[in-house]
């Protein structure tokens, strides 16, 4: 269970860091001038790219919470989880492929009412200069790509775990700077429990897109705005790569996420 909840909550940090790509790019990031930059992630699945591939290995330490928990007692559920590997893989209009690979291993099939979704819950990743390599088939027509990515792992080195934060000063976040070239760092902050649903749970903020160099911090009148004291502060990096394939758009993304619960007062 704390494992499908970790993925989760790393998969809402990977949808909403898409989305909040248009919000805040900064300008001497690459990154800011790709469709990425440009497009809300429901674009990305039915407009800009006929595929979109990602990748995360992600690691986490957090106490035990269900989506509707409201116990304070957390503390006494706690674990640490990682690494934990996925990738997700989607075509245009959610259309039905003849399969695809990561590193030669398969994705699975969901299958909904004639539309696909492809997993693969726990692929290699490679975090080094072997490379990633896609594959996938088209009415029998195969094709590849490779993304390498070569950055060590991000982890947040303060605030600590469940540590208590005082919403009138601010939150800094801090974290070992990478020198990898053309990577993104996303931070968020997604208050617990945890919804989906953004419509309805405003205690979430994204950083966007921000400069690797070790620190950033979320001002307090937006940690004013959670309703709950307990939240998943989640940092991310990665990188990505656009190619084209038979006159059709793919994007690939790899990134890295850590993620702690952490304790507003």
């Amino acid at each position: 269970m704390e494992k499908n909840f970790l993925k989760i909550a790393i998969l809402f940090i990977l949808l909403c860091f898409i989305v909040s790509c248009e919000m805040n790019p900064i300008e001497n990031n690459p990154i800011k001038n790709s469709r990425v930059a440009m497009t809300t992630f429901s674009q990305i699945l039915e407009g800009d790219y006929f595929g979109t591939f990602y990748c995360l290995r992600s690691y986490g330490k957090m106490s035990k919470s269900e989506l509707t928990d409201r116990d304070t007692s957390w503390a006494d559920f706690i674990r640490e989880i990682g690494p934990t590997n996925d990738a997700a893989t989607y075509f245009k209009n959610s259309q039905m492929i003849d399969y695809c690979k990561i590193n030669n291993q398969f994705y699975d099939v969901i299958n909904y009412g004639g539309k696909a979704e492809y997993v693969n819950h726990d692929p290699t990743i490679n975090l080094n200069t072997t490379g990633n390599v896609f594959e996938w088939s088209i009415n029998n027509q195969i094709y590849r790509d490779t993304l390498f990515y070569n950055a060590p792992e991000v982890v947040i080195t303060s605030p600590t775990f469940l540590q208590s934060i005082k919403r009138n000063q601010g939150l800094t976040i801090t974290w070992e700077p990478s020198s990898t070239e053309n990577d993104f760092v996303e931070i968020s902050l997604q208050g617990v429990p945890m919804s989906l649903d953004t419509t309805t749970h405003i205690s979430y903020y994204s950083s966007g897109i921000i400069d690797d160099n070790g620190s950033f911090t979320i001002p307090s009148q937006i940690l004013s705005t959670f309703v709950e004291p307990k939240a998943l502060l989640a940092i991310s990096r990665g990188t990505y790569k656009e190619s084209t394939h038979n006159n059709k758009a793919y994007l690939f993304l790899i990134y890295t996420g850590y993620s702690i619960d952490v304790m507003l007062q």
